[in-house]
């Protein structure tokens, strides 16, 4: 059984943990963002998706506040605020994304408007929480059930912002999206559980990942548990850990879970350890049931720590999606969860490797994605502080 495949993967030659190199990159990278803001005030990246959190202008804002609020980054490194909530994109989304596929165009928190406004209000003190309730409500329906455009990614930002308002309206959001995903499982033959077989892109499977499968679709009712009535939550958290040990692949202590159960209908057949698929996002989006009971649960998520550790960083350029850092957060899940240092030690091992591939690749790497909070620098300098700090918050997805 393959659990990881080895050409993703490398584990690299660096020095030692030194918190002083980790805050001078820090700086570094900050300033780099800052030299590559263009005169719109946009970085790099297509159109319809420049303003997104994901790897758009909200998301490297966002975080760079985030930095300088916690003295990572000057204040006088400043950038331009651009019109975040642009309705330029609408357009764009609607032709690029959703049009060839014949679905509605989404009111995504990662890829569109809900993200947007948070992130406005946030920094400038001014959002229209009425519009805000509009969009989220208007996605509840949306055919692709999973997290990066359906009713999953709308309900997050309901959460986020009953968490800034009190707004009752924002967690009955998050109930009402959850009655919706609770009514669209089935029990799959296949993997033995109930999971979402999802429509999306023109093909359907059983997803497991945090990117565009179950542990994507739990992630804002688990952060809202406490809005949900005794028995409703007792029934999810016993289906998601259902799921959770069902689907998982096993061997020699180390555990990872495939990008799809079942035959791919796209064909392919690859095994990932990313926060978007594999075991990275499982402990990422689930770790909240750790110690919650289930000792199999809690030994599955251990082995899939390990699974990561002996993987070793990823090839890729580093970022929170798919990348070093991204992997990195689910050692920091687990010394909070557990109380042991050597998985806060694991994390600092890849915060160096980290540093390394980004003052390589940085020069180089060329894709329009490479600035964003969820695909570049800006998710990187959030890891590094994090690696100081101890931290084990997920931006964007455990606060905001």
């Amino acid at each position: 059984m393959t659990l990881f495949e080895d050409d993703r993967h490398q584990w690299l030659e660096t020095g030692p943990w030194d918190a002083d190199v980790v805050r001078a990159a820090i700086s570094d990278i900050g300033c780099g963002l800052q030299g590559a803001q263009q005169v719109d005030g946009f970085w790099l990246a297509p159109s319809f998706v420049r303003s997104s959190i994901y790897l758009g202008a909200s998301g490297i804002l966002w975080a760079v506040r985030e930095l300088q609020s916690r003295g990572y980054l000057a204040d006088d490194l400043t950038l331009q605020m651009p019109e975040l909530d642009d309705p330029a994109a609408a357009e764009g989304l609607e032709q690029n994304i959703f049009a060839p596929f014949k679905v509605p165009i989404a009111h995504s928190f990662l890829m569109t408007s809900p993200g947007a406004l948070l992130v406005k209000g946030k920094l400038t003190g001014e959002i229209d929480w009425e519009r805000l309730l509009t969009l989220i409500a208007a996605n509840r329906d949306h055919p692709w059930l999973e997290f990066l455009w359906g009713a999953p990614s709308s309900m997050l930002p309901a959460a986020h912002a009953f968490d800034v308002t009190g707004d009752e309206r924002f967690a009955e959001e998050v109930r009402l999206g959850a009655d919706h995903l609770w009514q669209c499982l089935s029990w799959e033959e296949t993997s033995q559980c109930r999971m979402w077989n999802i429509d999306l892109y023109g093909r359907t499977n059983l997803l497991t990942g945090a990117g565009h499968g179950f542990a994507g679709n739990v992630a804002a009712l688990l952060k809202m548990r406490s809005h949900f009535s005794e028995k409703m939550f007792g029934e999810w958290r016993e289906m998601i850990i259902a799921f959770v040990l069902a689907t998982a692949e096993q061997e020699d202590g180390l555990v990872n879970w495939p990008p799809v159960v079942g035959a791919p209908n796209d064909g392919g057949s690859k095994i990932l350890v990313q926060w978007c698929h594999g075991a990275p996002g499982m402990i990422i989006n689930l770790n909240s049931l750790f110690g919650t009971g289930s000792a199999e649960f809690d030994a599955v998520f251990m082995g899939a720590g390990e699974l990561i550790w002996k993987a070793g960083p990823l090839t890729k350029y580093p970022s929170l999606c798919h990348g070093t850092p991204g992997n990195g957060y689910a050692f920091l899940k687990l010394y909070k969860a557990t109380g042991d240092e050597v998985w806060l030690d694991r994390a600092r091992v890849f915060t160096m490797a980290a540093i390394q591939q980004w003052q390589v690749m940085h020069k180089t790497y060329q894709d329009d994605d490479r600035f964003g909070l969820w695909t570049g620098d800006a998710g990187l300098m959030l890891y590094l502080a994090d690696c100081l700090d101890g931290k084990c918050d997920f931006p964007t997805l455990d606060y905001f």
